[in-house]
C-alpha cells in the first residue's frame, strides 16, 4: 500500500518539476506621453530568440524564458529604443515588465 501511494506521488510530481523550469515575462507598453497603448510593439529577450509583440491594449508575454539575468529591448516605429537591465527571471513565476516608449 505504502509503495503504491509512493509511486502515485512520484508520478505526480514529475511532470511538474520537468514542465516548471522556465519563467514568463509579461507587461504593457504605452506612449510615454500621452499613455496609450503601443500596439504591435517589439519586445525581445537580448542575446536569444525570444519574444513577443504587443497586443490591442499594450500587454504582451513571453513565455518559456529561462531562469536568469536578461536584457529587454522594447522597440516601436517612431520611438526611442527602451532597454532595460538585469531582469530576473525565475522558474515558475512571471517577472513584470512596464515600457514608457519616449516619441523620437
Amino acid at each position: 500500500m505504502l509503495k503504491k501511494l509512493l509511486f502515485i506521488l512520484v508520478a505526480l510530481l514529475v511532470p511538474v518539476l520537468l514542465f516548471a523550469q522556465t519563467g514568463k515575462i509579461s507587461g504593457k507598453i504605452v506612449d510615454r506621453e500621452t499613455k496609450e497603448p503601443l500596439v504591435s510593439a517589439n519586445v525581445s529577450v537580448d542575446g536569444t530568440t525570444l519574444g513577443a509583440v504587443s497586443d490591442i491594449e499594450g500587454h504582451f508575454i513571453i513565455l518559456g524564458v529561462p531562469p536568469g539575468s536578461y536584457v529587454i529591448k522594447s522597440s516601436y516605429v517612431g520611438y526611442q529604443i527602451m532597454t532595460i537591465s538585469n531582469v530576473r527571471v525565475s522558474t515558475g513565476l512571471t517577472t513584470e515588465l512596464n515600457f514608457d516608449l519616449p516619441p523620437e
